[in-house]
């Protein structure tokens, strides 16, 4: 399906990096449902609406749709799940068949080329997408665009920090080299290194307001020994709540359905 203009033109993200092979391990490792384990994710499950109804949902680089099925649940009139991988928007596919999620429509698309109408979402959720994106600053600036007025950002992210500035702009040349680890199972994968410094600056210049924010060790997550600026470097976990209008979010904030077991 392709909503609402769309498209995969012209590029700028690290590419579909997420073949058979990969999402088939990553989520052998970390489960195909929602699974709550660590503490970023329990604080983003905690701080989500939990009611829904009559609201647009944009699921921005959605993976295998369990989140958007939870959107779902919620009530959302209509959710959007956007993803650059085949792969993934494939296993969404299946989830949204089997549970007959008819407000559901997935999008294949770069996170970096989303052309949505301005205005049309009351939330946006993004659960590790914005780092595979490189330049920030026109991601952000079309979330804010296609937020509707009052609407409400969920962001979990991977950050980084540059321990040198001397080598702040050699470093954002490239993405970086990243290992997940759990167990004794392991993926690899790139990311673009956003500092948090970049993420507040990306909201501000796009007029949206953060109203809570969190971060966390990147339990699992390494950068990879052989990179080339590996002493250089190191990542964290972000949490972002952000809006267009700051008072709006305690609205939300209403009695809901329980989170799904």
């Amino acid at each position: 399906m392709q909503a609402r203009g769309a498209t995969m033109e012209n590029s700028k993200s690290i590419g579909d990096i997420y073949n058979k092979e990969k999402v088939g391990r990553y989520y052998e490792m970390i489960g195909s449902n929602i699974e709550v384990k660590s503490e970023d994710e329990k604080y983003l499950m905690d701080a989500l609406p939990k009611n829904l109804e009559g609201k647009s949902v944009l699921d921005l680089g959605c993976g295998n749709g369990r989140y958007s099925e939870l959107f779902c649940k919620f009530g959302a009139e209509e959710v959007i799940a956007l993803d650059l991988s085949e792969e993934m928007i494939n296993e969404a596919e299946k989830r949204r068949v089997e549970n007959g999620l008819r407000q559901l429509e997935l999008v294949r698309a770069d996170i970096n080329d989303i052309s949505f109408a301005v205005e049309s979402f009351d939330l946006i959720f993004s659960r590790f997408s914005l780092m595979y994106g490189k330049d920030l600053d026109s991601i952000i600036e079309k979330i804010g665009q296609i937020l509707k007025d009052k609407g409400l950002l969920y962001v979990l992210t991977n950050i980084f920090s540059i321990n040198n500035p001397s080598l702040f702009e050699e470093i954002k040349k490239e993405a970086v080299p990243l290992d997940l680890l759990i167990g004794d199972k392991k993926v690899r994968f790139l990311n673009y290194a956003h500092t948090m410094e970049e993420y507040k600056n990306a909201f501000v210049k796009a007029n949206l307001t953060v109203g809570d924010e969190k971060y966390f060790y990147a339990v699992g997550i390494s950068v990879v020994s052989e990179y080339r600026f590996n002493n250089e470097i190191s990542v964290k976990r972000g949490f972002f709540k952000v809006s267009k209008d700051k008072e709006e979010s305690a609205k939300w904030e209403q009695p809901g359905p329980p989170l799904m077991k």
